[in-house]
């Protein structure tokens, strides 16, 4: 079983789940159970990482351990939901991220101007003050 761009589903163990394309329809519920025919032939591993920045290296659209030795723990059912037929959205706003990134360009423009006005400020005491008569 794979999903659209070919990557294996896995079972708990980290093996492969495999369904017969002439049995008919496949079927997964929310617990992530495999149902073909309405009998069980495998259950999608569900894992979760304590520190998925260091442990997780992401590769082309999807995620590998970094460390061969490294076994994640499996998610405890309840803690998660399997939703047949749907596409995971980003949980990033573009637009609302782009926003963010304007606002601060603009106080660091206005940070950066009041910098150089108390620079010539300074100069122009120094340039006052400093004068002998």
């Amino acid at each position: 079983m794979v999903n659209s761009m070919g990557h294996q589903f896995s079972d708990p163990a980290g093996g492969p789940i495999t369904v017969e394309p002439d049995l008919g329809e496949v079927s997964i519920d929310k617990e992530g159970q495999v149902f073909q025919r309405e009998e069980l032939i495998g259950e999608i591993g569900i894992f979760k990482f304590d520190d998925p920045l260091t442990q997780l290296e992401r590769i082309g659209g999807g995620f590998i351990t970094k460390d061969e030795n490294f076994v994640p723990q499996q998610s405890e059912p309840g803690t998660f939901s399997v939703m047949q037929g749907f596409l995971e959205g980003s949980n990033v706003s573009s637009i609302e991220e782009m926003i963010g990134l304007i606002e601060v360009s603009r106080a660091h423009e206005a940070n950066q101007k009041m910098i150089q006005t108390f620079d010539q400020n300074v100069g122009k005491a120094i340039g006052t003050l400093g004068q002998t008569s």
